[in-house]
């Protein structure tokens, strides 16, 4: 992948410290999709130009990759936290 720009840099600076303001990192595992609604409302950027400037924070590891069955979720991880998914179970009695 292409080093980017001066101007995409600027767009991952955007991104990556909007992420750290929300707190994504605390949010877990969510499908592509979420990410590309945030992006699109705090950028200008046309679908294909967030895609490429996904796929470089995924390539950099911002961003950790994770296969569920068949879909890929995604999370936002600037600082390599280990993560531990809380499972919740409720148990019905009749």
């Amino acid at each position: 992948m292409k080093y980017p720009s001066e101007y995409n840099k600027n767009i991952l600076t955007l991104i990556t410290l909007y992420f750290k303001y929300r707190k994504f990192h605390t949010y877990g595992y969510m499908k592509y999709s979420y990410f590309r609604n945030v992006i699109m409302s705090i950028t200008t950027l046309q679908p294909c130009q967030i895609r490429r400037s996904f796929d470089y924070m995924v390539k950099n590891g911002l961003i950790e990759k994770r296969k569920i069955s068949k879909s890929t979720y995604y999370r936002f991880d600037p600082y390599k936290e280990k993560y531990e998914e809380k499972i919740t179970y409720k148990v019905i009695f009749d």
